[in-house]
């Protein structure tokens, strides 16, 4: 994998932060004002690129690769070591 968020384009990355936050697919739309079909779109892209299959997963990886600046659990920076 090794893949870095250079890779993913500004909103594709805003699309992950939302999504880790734990906003609903029809909040992260209207949020980002676009349909659910493309926050779908731009979540399945994302679960196959990096080969994750959960929002829990999307999540570590988004932490371990510094796209969250925060834990979207706790709002305190994060690290996983």
């Amino acid at each position: 994998m090794g893949r870095d968020m250079s890779l993913l384009p500004k909103r594709q990355l805003e699309t992950v932060r939302l999504f880790c936050e734990g906003l609903t697919k029809p909040k992260i739309a209207k949020k980002m004002n676009c349909s659910v079909h493309t926050v779908n779109f731009v979540i399945d892209k994302i679960y196959y690129q990096f080969d994750v299959h959960t929002r829990q997963e999307l999540t570590r990886l988004a932490l371990s690769k510094g796209w969250l600046d925060t834990c979207p659990c706790c709002h305190k920076n994060a690290s996983l070591e």
